[in-house]
C-alpha cells in the first residue's frame, strides 16, 4: 500500500431520497459500477449462507470500516471466513464476470466499547497489477443539529461462489435525513457509546455502513435503526460517530514494511483520506 493508491470519491452525484430508500440500481441513469460501489462493499459471512451481514467502506487500500455487530459473529464461530464483495467493475485476477470479486478478510479488529470495527481485506490484483480503490474520506467534525446527512449501503444481497466466478443479487441504496441529536457520552444503557441520532432510514443491510456530512466526509457507522411504528411516523436511526476508531492499532504492510498501524498515523502519512481533522 502506498499513499497513491487510494482515489477520494468527492464530486460524485447521487440520488437521495429524502427520509426515503433509494435503490441506486433502479435510478434511470444508473451506470454499472455506480461510483459509490467503488468504496462502500457487503460484507458476507461464509459460515453460513452467504447472505450479506451489512456493510463495510473502505478508508485505503484492504482497510475497511464496520460496525462491531456485523462482523463480531463471525470471530467467535469455528468457521470465521469472512468476505467482502469488492464491486470494482472490473474482474479481479482469477475471478471472471463483472461484480470484481470477494476480498478474504484478514483481520478483524473490534472495538469492545463502541459498535466499531476495522477490517484488513486480502488486496489482489486486475490484469496482473494491484487495483486501486475509491476510499471515503473521514472527519471527526460532527454536523450540528438540523444539518442534512446521507447514508449509504447495501440491502438483499446474497452470492454464490465458485472458484472462478462470484454471482450477486445486490441492492445498493442511499438515503437522507437530518440529525435531530448527538450523544457525546451516550443515550443511555443500550446505546452507552457516542452517537447521532438521525431521520434517516438504515434497515438492517445498511449496518456498518457510512454516514456522510454535506461536505462529503465520513463522521459516523451506521449501527441501529427503527422503523416507523403505531404513532412514530418516522425512521429513527443512530450512528457511531467514528473518533474511537481511529487509535485502534492493527497491523498493515505500508511500502512493503509490515508493521502497527492506527488510521490516525496512516493519515499523517497520507493514506487515509480526511479533511484536516484527524492529524
Amino acid at each position: 500500500m502506498s499513499a497513491n493508491e487510494s482515489e477520494s470519491p468527492g464530486g460524485f452525484v447521487i440520488h437521495f431520497g429524502d427520509g426515503q430508500l433509494v435503490d441506486l440500481t433502479e435510478q434511470d441513469d444508473y451506470a454499472f459500477p455506480h461510483p459509490l460501489q467503488r468504496w462502500v462493499l457487503p460484507v458476507l459471512p461464509m459460515h453460513q449462507e452467504p447472505v450479506a451481514s451489512g456493510s463495510a467502506f473502505l478508508v485505503a487500500p484492504g482497510i475497511a470500516i464496520t460496525a462491531r455487530h456485523v462482523v463480531e459473529d463471525s470471530t467467535t464461530t469455528d468457521d470465521p471466513s469472512l468476505i467482502a464483495v469488492f464491486v470494482s467493475g472490473e474482474s479481479i485476477q482469477g475471478y471472471e464476470g463483472p461484480w470484481g470479486g470477494p476480498l478474504a478478510v484478514r483481520q478483524v479488529i473490534l472495538n469492545t466499547e463502541h459498535d466499531l470495527a476495522i477490517v484488513t481485506l486480502e488486496w489482489g490484483e486486475i490484469d496482473g497489477a494491484p487495483f486501486r480503490c475509491a476510499a471515503a474520506p473521514l472527519t471527526t467534525r460532527v454536523p450540528e443539529v438540523g444539518e442534512t446527512v446521507f447514508s449509504v449501503g447495501y440491502t438483499n444481497v446474497s452470492a454464490e461462489l465458485s472458484d472462478t466466478t462470484i454471482e450477486l443479487a445486490q441492492k445498493v441504496v442511499a438515503t437522507r435525513g437530518v440529525i435531530v441529536e448527538t450523544f457525546p457520552d451516550g443515550r443511555d444503557f443500550l446505546i452507552n457509546y457516542p452517537v447521532i441520532m438521525g431521520g434517516f432510514p438504515a434497515p438492517g443491510g445498511l449496518s456498518g455502513g457510512p454516514v456522510v456530512d454535506e461536505r462529503g466526509n465520513v463522521f459516523a457507522v451506521v449501527s441501529r435503526s427503527m422503523e416507523p411504528f403505531e404513532e412514530v411516523t418516522e425512521w429513527t436511526s443512530y450512528a457511531s460517530l467514528i473518533g474511537p476508531v481511529l487509535d485502534m492499532p492493527f497491523s498493515v504492510n505500508l511500502d512493503g514494511v509490515l508493521g502497527e498501524h492506527t488510521l490516525r498515523s496512516l493519515a499523517l502519512a497520507g493514506v487515509v483520506a480526511h479533511d484536516g481533522s484527524l492529524v
